[in-house]
């Protein structure tokens, strides 16, 4: 009787759910990064033919880091970001200048991937585990829009 009763109230127990995988449309990571290179002050709209998108893979069709989804960001054929976007939390780093980009206007993308997945929002030391920074720069604050923004670095 009393393996019974414990097999009923195994049952009745509320499940704790996992964070499950959110598969991010490569349409919609696109308009992410595209949000992103206007925030950053690049004028894509006056330069249609200077700036342009693409996703990145490996040579085995895969992402570069497992759960991300990743943009590049070019300019006369030049790369100036890559982005990496976490399809469970919607968190943005640039795996290059190991940026993760925390603008106001990204908090309702984000905040739907993570409802979606379960998942809560990585923590810096996670972010710079999961992308392989020596450490992190958040940026905060969009950049006013200019006539052609330099490449970083340059």
């Amino acid at each position: 009787m009393t393996s019974i009763m414990l097999a009923i109230l195994a049952f009745m127990q509320p499940q704790q759910s996992l964070p499950i995988t959110v598969h991010l449309p490569t349409s919609e990571a696109i308009d992410v990064a595209r949000q992103l290179a206007r925030d950053l002050g690049y004028p894509l709209d006056q330069h249609p033919k200077v700036y342009f998108f693409d996703q990145l893979t490996g040579e085995d069709g895969k992402p570069s880091f497992a759960g991300y989804v990743s943009i590049g960001f070019y300019g006369d054929g030049h790369p100036i970001y890559h982005f990496e976007i976490n399809e469970s939390t919607g968190q943005v780093v640039d795996s290059v200048t190991c940026k993760v980009f925390d603008f106001p206007n990204l908090r309702a993308f984000q905040q739907a991937q993570q409802k979606l997945s379960g998942s809560l929002p990585r923590t810096g030391r996670q972010l710079i585990d999961e992308i392989g920074c020596d450490k992190l720069t958040v940026v905060e604050k969009r950049v006013i829009p200019n006539a052609k923004p330099k490449p970083p670095g340059k």
